[in-house]
């Protein structure tokens, strides 16, 4: 057996609920989370209007104009690196440990290490624009949340930019702090204005 999505339609999220549900009635169990079909929720309002700055669709420079010869042309070495919980409370501690933040999440520490370690391993121009780019389930975010079981794609993408220089010369805590201030910014208000 095997199940077939379209992104478009449905995000992880969705995806788990359906498969779920499906083991459940599948046993002869009652839906613990019946499906939620109504589309229109998320509709786009009319008329539109931009309010706010979309980083996500923003166009980087190349700088050097090499950037996309080293990702093409280099030799690279792939590896694959475990975080058990043990390296993730290491790595939020080091999040932590100039006293700027007094929470970081596993995502918040692990994605500001990746979006670092990448950025030094291209060994960016200073000055170039660097994005980092991540989903965010907005179900939450909107007033009034979405309900259980809603059967649609509730994701938005988001980014934050940094100059490689402020990425790789700050402490990590300011990688987490772009990530938090670009997750902070999906609100019901946001959500809705990328839809129209």
């Amino acid at each position: 057996m095997g199940v077939s999505v379209n992104h478009c339609m449905v995000d992880g999220r969705s995806v788990g609920e359906f498969l779920n549900s499906w083991g459940e009635l599948a046993r002869g169990l009652p839906l613990t989370i019946p499906p939620f079909l109504d589309r229109t929720l998320l509709k786009a309002r009319k008329p539109t209007k931009v309010e706010f700055t979309h980083n996500e669709y923003a166009e980087i420079v190349d700088i050097w104009k090499n950037t996309t010869y080293l990702v093409q042309e280099e030799d690279f070495v792939f590896k694959l690196f475990a975080f058990d919980s043990i390296k993730l409370q290491e790595l939020k501690a080091k999040a932590m440990e100039d006293g700027v933040l007094e929470t970081c999440s596993s995502f918040e520490a692990l994605t500001a290490y990746m979006w670092r370690a990448r950025s030094r391993a291209l060994k960016l121009h200073p000055d170039q624009i660097t994005k980092l780019y991540f989903a965010v389930d907005s179900r939450d975010r909107l007033a009034p949340p979405l309900p259980r079981g809603y059967f649609r794609n509730g994701t938005i993408f988001m980014s934050a930019l940094c100059s490689s220089s402020k990425l790789l010369e700050n402490p990590i805590s300011y990688s987490v702090q772009l990530i938090r201030n670009s997750i902070k910014s999906v609100t019901d208000s946001y959500i809705y204005k990328i839809l129209n």
